[in-house]
């Protein structure tokens, strides 16, 4: 919880701190504020092993996914992470053949529709 709220803070002063107009400053406030209240999802994808799972952890500051070794992969299913109004979605990596590109792409497919209704 301590890092999310480290990540709102730290986008709020550096507008707040920004060397801007004023007028600017206040437009990018009501946006950021604006935004902080929405939900907003986020789905991450692509290879295996081509960094999916640590640009999560990265965006966290500290390790939430679980990462494979080399090109490996971990995340065999697509796994939710919430950071404060974002919330992103690890996604298993493509480009392991054919028939397990077609079952994680359904599998990313439904993901989304239900984040619909």
């Amino acid at each position: 919880m301590e890092n999310k709220k480290k990540f709102l803070d730290a986008m709020e002063s550096d507008i707040m701190n920004a060397d801007i107009p004023d007028s600017e400053k206040n437009k990018l406030m009501k946006n950021f504020l604006h935004l902080k209240q929405q939900k907003i999802n986020l789905m991450i994808t692509g290879a295996t092993g081509c960094g999916k799972s640590s640009t999560i952890n990265a965006l966290f500051n500290t390790e939430v996914a679980k990462v494979g070794v080399g090109v490996d992969p971990e995340t065999m299913e697509i796994t939710r992470y919430d950071l404060d109004n974002l919330v992103l979605w690890d996604s298993p990596g493509l480009g392991d053949g054919k028939e397990a590109d077609n079952r994680h792409a359904k599998n990313m497919a439904h993901c989304i529709m239900k984040l619909h209704t």
